[in-house]
């Protein structure tokens, strides 16, 4: 039901190993953990990679970023749709991000919003539609910002989300 890319080999600082799973053979809606034991001249040790299958939603149903054992992970350049308002765009910027693009507001003179979004003139915006299996209570979000002015204060990212049943 589960396999290694590699059953064998020789590695001298570190080797990724490849997990697979037959998911035709994995029972829908099980939450199950594979082990493999990995020898060396240094000793053994057993590897445990969970494997979960979803009753629900179909594999089909899903769209946008999947969670994976309570995260969602994802890249600010790979957002689902975008809307540019109030004179102002988001922007992908090739080759600026941690580990990819990053996305920023266009044009770089357009004035600074200050005030929540609720009031005053619209604000351009991007929107990212992600499946979870875990329900949480509570979320974080780690959002890293570039410096992207000197000698300017940090402002405040004005962050919203909402739930639903898209189905």
């Amino acid at each position: 039901m589960v396999s290694l890319d590699r059953t064998s080999g020789v590695f001298v600082t570190e080797q990724r190993l490849w997990v697979s799973a037959d998911w035709d053979r994995v029972p829908a809606g099980s939450n199950l953990l594979a082990t493999f034991e990995v020898n060396s001249s240094a000793g053994s040790k057993q590897l445990t990679v969970p494997i979960f299958k979803p009753a629900r939603p179909a594999r089909g149903e899903i769209s946008g970023f999947v969670e994976s054992h309570g995260c969602v992970s994802m890249e600010a350049e790979h957002f689902t749709r975008k809307q540019d308002r109030g004179g102002a765009a988001w922007k992908v910027i090739p080759g600026l991000g941690r580990s990819g693009d990053s996305v920023a507001v266009y044009p770089p003179t357009v004035s600074s919003r200050t005030n929540r979004p609720i009031s005053g003139p619209p604000v351009p915006r991007w929107n990212t539609i992600c499946t979870c299996f875990t329900r949480a209570m509570r979320a974080w979000t780690s959002i890293v910002c570039l410096p992207i002015q000197s000698g300017r204060a940090a402002e405040s990212v004005w962050q919203s989300a909402s739930t639903g049943n898209r189905r």
